[in-house]
């Protein structure tokens, strides 16, 4: 279960690189869906007891954060303002790499390896 859950994290994670070759829509729904996808996973690792309720917490944080911009680079793409789209899409793109630091780390004891 342990191994999923990493498992898991690690996909969502990665799909961030994946924003840069799609389309500002489909960046903008891979984003919306690797945010809810980490918010997931990371609920599953604190009940799991693979990460302190302060990292899920910060987690939390940087979800809240990113939601507004996906709207503004809606917004931006809507007006046509590829250039503002861009930047807030870049943005967001920080700030879900940023979530890999409360992604815990493949161990032993979380692996299931002795």
């Amino acid at each position: 279960m342990k191994r999923l859950i990493l498992a898991i994290a690690v996909a969502a994670l990665a799909s961030c690189t994946l924003l840069q070759t799609q389309t500002m829509q489909s960046q903008i729904d891979t984003a919306n869906k690797a945010v809810t996808l980490v918010l997931t996973t990371t609920d599953s690792a604190l009940q799991a007891k693979l990460i302190t309720k302060a990292q899920a917490q910060s987690v939390s944080t940087i979800a809240k954060q990113i939601e507004p911009l996906l709207d503004s680079a809606a917004a931006a793409a809507a007006a046509s303002d590829s250039a503002g789209a861009t930047k807030t899409m870049t943005l967001v793109n920080s700030l879900l790499a940023g979530l890999k630091a409360y992604v815990p780390p493949a161990s032993p004891t979380t692996t299931g390896a002795k």
